[in-house]
């Protein structure tokens, strides 16, 4: 099997995956947030979470029901290149650092976004995911 294809999975199978995979995700960037900024109490980080879980729900359906061999692809974790695997590393240590620096930000009041310019970035990303 060449690194492009992807093995065979019943349809069934391939909602409870993705079912346990997603709120999982959703549970450990919550916590890369959460844990830093000291609680529960970060309002922006749930209105992000609800969004991102509205959104992937959306995405998650049309992939089950119109390309599942691609939500196979997209869920497999082990990537088989060297170039991608570098870049999914260095992808994950930014945006993990970037969320972490947000929970220490709320935690120590280092700085404050006007709540409306807080709507309007969560507008503009739900309004860019509907549109694809």
């Amino acid at each position: 099997m060449t690194p492009d294809e992807v093995k065979p999975v019943s349809r069934g199978r391939l909602i409870v995956k993705a079912a346990i995979r997603f709120p999982m995700a959703l549970v450990m960037m919550g916590a890369v947030f959460f844990i830093p900024a000291g609680g529960f109490h970060y309002w922006n980080v749930w209105l992000l979470l609800g969004t991102l879980a509205v959104i992937g729900l959306f995405i998650g359906t049309y992939l089950v029901l119109n390309d599942p061999e691609l939500l196979v692809k997209r869920m497999q974790s082990k990537e088989k290149e060297k170039q991608q695997k570098s870049y999914i590393i260095l992808s994950i240590l930014s945006f993990g650092g970037s969320f972490l620096i947000c929970g220490v930000d709320f935690r120590f009041h280092w700085s404050g976004v006007p709540l409306w310019l807080v709507f309007t970035g969560d507008n503009r990303d739900s309004a860019y995911f509907m549109k694809k």
